[in-house]
């Protein structure tokens, strides 16, 4: 009970302030925003009343249940507390881990640097997040954070789903939350157990998108480009702000529903591109020659992807829509047998195995009518 109160505390108190920086109306409610699209409004403006009016008092019973928890928890867990910093030990990162989380280190400081530069008056360039895009395109509105995004999945039939997992900014936030609970030797949950619910989620935000931008040109016969549009970025403390709030948040997340939850059950944009990506030119490939089927690189996937099942049925590489080309199985696997390559599809294969369904599908048709 102690426990749950100190947790009840500490996620009060984040909430609160993710909602006093409105990092909490950005992309992650984009499914709740898909919703709202249906009715003529977005989630920035729907929950404003949360970080406008209410955040404050979000913080104040934050504090208040932590300061509680921490009068009764203190003295009767000092023992298990002190056990744990004690064990706190930085997991070591692979290779390709190492060089994933520097480029989203750059990535990041670029991004960054941007803000800096709109906020002290130097540049006036909107935010190219895709929660820009997909708001404005319901109402008629194209531009550079469009174009951004557009270009991103069609470069998907390229590099796969490898902006998920070294472009985008939430999947740092992501990788370090899972690291440090891992540091505390907490268990993360890698499996996917309700992997179609991205697909519900995608269908539904992907088609409100379409149906606003077609509703509105129907209604006004036209279309806008503008170069500048978007969300302002000015405010640092904006940003700054969500990003230390985001950690923990992240933290109390990924306890409770597995490494990157964002990514496997609510992120729109990733559940289109792995609709397309599994056709990407950059893959994980496997060789057969080295591999042991050990299972090592299924343990630790991100994503929950079944490798040792792919390896099973001889796949040529890791030809799976959640496979984010991160690179933790190939640091895991201590035989070599995975490293990164390109992989033509194979369209003649498919079409045969297509032809061949297709055949048996007519003689159990025929043998019934018999």
């Amino acid at each position: 009970m102690k426990k749950f109160i100190f947790v009840l505390g500490v996620f009060l108190l984040v909430f609160g302030i993710s909602c006093a920086t409105e990092e909490m109306v950005g992309c992650i409610l984009m499914p709740i925003s898909g919703v709202l699209y249906f009715f003529g409004t977005t989630s920035k403006e729907f929950f404003a009343v949360f970080t406008m009016a209410l955040g404050k008092y979000f913080i104040m019973a934050g504090v208040f249940i932590l300061a509680t928890a921490l009068i009764f928890l203190i003295p009767t867990k000092r023992k298990e507390i002190s056990d744990d910093v004690k064990n706190f030990k930085w997991k070591k990162f692979g290779i390709w881990k190492k060089r994933r989380t520097l480029f989203q280190i750059f990535i990041l400081s670029l991004i960054t640097f941007h803000i800096c530069l709109v906020h002290f008056g130097h540049l006036n360039i909107p935010s190219m997040c895709p929660r820009s895009s997909t708001d404005l395109a319901t109402v008629g509105t194209f531009g550079l954070s469009a174009v951004y995004w557009g270009t991103m999945y069609l470069l998907v039939f390229i590099w796969g789903r490898f902006i998920c997992s070294w472009f985008c900014v939430y999947s740092f936030v992501q990788e370090q939350s899972n690291n440090l609970l891992r540091s505390f030797n907490k268990k993360v949950k890698t499996t996917v157990k309700h992997n179609k619910i991205i697909y519900v989620v995608t269908s539904i935000f992907w088609g409100s998108v379409i149906y606003n931008f077609l509703v509105f040109y129907m209604n006004n016969d036209t279309v806008y480009f503008q170069i500048t549009n978007g969300y302002k970025v000015a405010d640092l403390w904006v940003f700054l702000g969500g990003m230390a709030t985001m950690l923990p948040l992240t933290m109390f997340l990924s306890h409770y529903f597995g490494n990157r939850f964002f990514c496997k059950y609510v992120c729109p944009v990733g559940g289109l591109i792995s609709i397309y990506s599994r056709v990407g030119l950059l893959k994980i490939k496997i060789d057969y020659d080295k591999c042991k089927q050990c299972k090592l690189c299924s343990r630790d996937c991100q994503m929950g992807v079944s490798i040792n099942k792919l390896i099973e049925k001889k796949s040529p590489a890791i030809l799976d829509g959640n496979c984010i080309a991160c690179g933790d199985c190939i640091d895991r696997c201590k035989f070599s047998a995975l490293s990164f390559g390109i992989n033509f599809p194979d369209v003649t294969g498919t079409i045969k195995r297509m032809a061949e369904r297709i055949k048996g599908h007519k003689k159990e048709e025929l043998g019934g009518v018999q």
